[in-house]
Order: structure tokens, then sequence, then C-alpha cells
């Protein structure tokens, strides 16, 4: 017995599509990454991936599904966050497999109960909430563990993203004031590290002795999203050696003194 299937390529790659934008918007949610002109980038990125899943199908039937996982995923995931070492770009796979099976996993309920399937505008409208809040739940359990936030620092015209570490060990300060130790590129961008008035202040840290740190005030610092913000003016920033970010996902490392997050 033979079976004839009929292929349309443009409703697969629409369907597609609608996937893999679920797909790394659920990354984005989850990795909290700091990147511009996100949304272009998403559509991009999720229309590169649906014709390069066609052109499997078509051309690699065998192993069409192996390959978008482990190149059209990685290569979506490049287009729209960029290359941040390999840390990070691990990281960001993984969730994205992990996003994908929690999409497979909702889509199949809701096709259950509303006979709605997710390859479709309207299954994705519907599932990608239900799997966001999923992801979100994910997120929540990750940060009480990594408590990294994003943060926003703004001196003048000069505004700078990043992403800082509350570290409950960083017990700095100045005048009973807490500093918070940033990577010297950070402090380069919003104009900082270049003026001549940086503050030397002692510090000690556990393995390396005690040494000098240079520090300066911020006009405004935001910790976390904007819908949950902290903003902190005036804010004591210090400069740190480069290599005490090298291949991490953070620059900046957050004051652990009571209050600081609250």
């Amino acid at each position: 017995m033979i079976f004839i299937y009929e292929f349309y390529i443009d409703v697969y790659i629409t369907q597609n599509f609608l996937m893999n934008l679920a797909v790394l918007a659920l990354t984005y949610t989850l990795c909290k990454s700091r990147i511009d002109f996100r949304v272009l980038r998403m559509l991009l990125a999720a229309a590169c991936g649906a014709i390069a899943g066609a052109l499997l199908v078509l051309f690699a039937p065998g192993g069409g599904w192996a390959m978008q996982a482990f190149f059209v995923v990685p290569g979506m995931l490049f287009l729209t966050f960029g290359f941040s070492g390999k840390k990070d770009g691990l990281r960001r796979l993984l969730v994205s497999w992990f996003s994908i099976v929690v999409l497979n996993g909702v889509a199949e309920a809701v096709y259950n109960l509303a006979g709605i399937s997710l390859l479709s505008f309207y299954g994705v409208v519907l599932v990608l909430p239900a799997s966001k809040f999923l992801v979100k739940l994910a997120r929540n359990a990750l940060d009480k563990q990594a408590r990294i936030y994003p943060v926003t620092l703004s001196r003048g015209k000069e505004s700078v993203h990043c992403l800082g570490l509350y570290d409950t060990g960083n017990l700095l300060s100045v005048d009973g004031e807490p500093v918070h130790i940033v990577s010297p590129g950070i402090l380069e961008q919003v104009g900082l590290r270049e003026e001549a008035g940086l503050r030397l202040v002692p510090y000690r840290a556990l393995g390396t002795g005690e040494g000098w740190i240079g520090v300066a005030r911020i006009e405004r610092m935001q910790i976390g999203d904007d819908r949950d913000a902290r903003i902190l003016c005036g804010a004591w920033l210090g400069c740190a050696e480069e290599e005490l970010f090298s291949g991490k996902s953070y620059q900046m490392i957050l004051n652990g003194v009571k209050g600081v997050m609250t």
C-alpha cells in the first residue's frame, strides 16, 4: 500500500513561524536577556527558522527534526540574542528546548479540551499565555537561587542596560551607603570611568586580602523590570577588575545590605 501525503509549504512555513515565535518569546521570558530591537529580531529569526525548517523537511525528511533542534534553533537564538559566551548560549539552547516541550504539552491539553491545534494563530493565542505562565513559575524558582536582575544605569542622556547579581556577600559601603560593583566597561559607557574624580575606598575580600577600589555616584539606578522595579538615586558604583566578570552572564554585583532589593 502506498501513502501519498500533500505538503503545503506555505501553510507549513506559517505554522512553523508561529511556533518559532512562541519559543523565542518563552526563551526571552525565562532568560531575561537585554537586547535591542527585540521584536524585530524575533520576527526575523522566526521567519528564517521557518524557511530553514521547510527546506529540511523537503530535502532531509529523515533527519529534519533533529537538524532543526541542533542547527535551526541555535541559529534562531543567535539572530535574536547574539553571542555572549558559550555558557549563556548553552543556557538559552536548553531553555528553548524546554520551551518547546512546554508548548507541546500545553498544546496537547488545549487540543484535547477545545479541539484547537497549536499550529494555528488561534492555537498560539490560547497556548502562549498558558505556557508563559508555566515558564514564569520556573523562572521565579530559578531566581530564588540565581537572583539575577536586569539593571538600568542612567547618567544625563546616557543609559546602559546590564544584568546584576544580588550577592549577600557584597557588603562594601561608603559613608554607610551600599556600593554596587560593576565592570569597567559599564562605568565607561556611562562616562564615569574616565573622570579623575573617582574616590578610592579600602575594601577587604576573602582570598584576596585588602585593597582599594574606585567608586563614583550614578544619578539613577533601576533594578528590575519596569512594572516591578526599584529606583535608587545617587547610588555608589565601584569599579572592579574586568577579570571579575570574565565568563559571567552578569556585569554587576548588587550590594547585599538588607533593604537594597526591597
